[in-house]
């Protein structure tokens, strides 16, 4: 994913904490952590307009990485293939005996996940993606 710890989208945060049954005071406790942040740039003393965050989690927080999971723990609701995460770096693979059907498999998950990061604002990095085929045999 790209810069995903600047992707999480306050609003779907909280979504999701709702959806994991926080509520009251300590959904409070979150709104208040993510809302209302600012942020602008200085270079050589010089300092841009604040401007308003709407996602991302603050770096080097202990809360960022919590967040993180929470947000992108349902990805993998409907995925055929078996799914690795680690922070915000995805593997996903099948086994088969047909390359082709294995391809197809692959390929409705990513489809998929597509539609998981248009609907929660996250944006996929094409160019660290990698496909590799293991086979005993030789695959054409």
């Amino acid at each position: 994913m790209s810069a995903a710890f600047d992707k999480c989208w306050h609003k779907g945060i909280l979504a999701k904490l709702k959806q994991a049954k926080v509520d009251g005071t300590s959904l409070d406790l979150f709104t208040s952590y993510l809302e209302n942040r600012q942020q602008c740039t200085v270079v050589d003393n010089m300092k841009s307009k604040m401007k308003n965050v709407t996602a991302g989690v603050p770096q080097g927080s202990k809360l960022g990485p919590l967040l993180w999971i929470l947000y992108c723990n349902d990805i993998v609701k409907d995925i055929e293939s078996e799914i690795l995460m680690f922070a915000d770096d995805t593997c996903y693979f099948v086994s088969g005996q047909d390359p082709s059907e294995t391809a197809v498999i692959l390929n409705r998950d990513l489809k998929r996940i597509d539609d998981w990061s248009n609907i929660w604002k996250v944006t996929f990095n094409p160019g660290k993606s990698k496909d590799m085929i293991f086979s005993q045999r030789r695959v054409l």
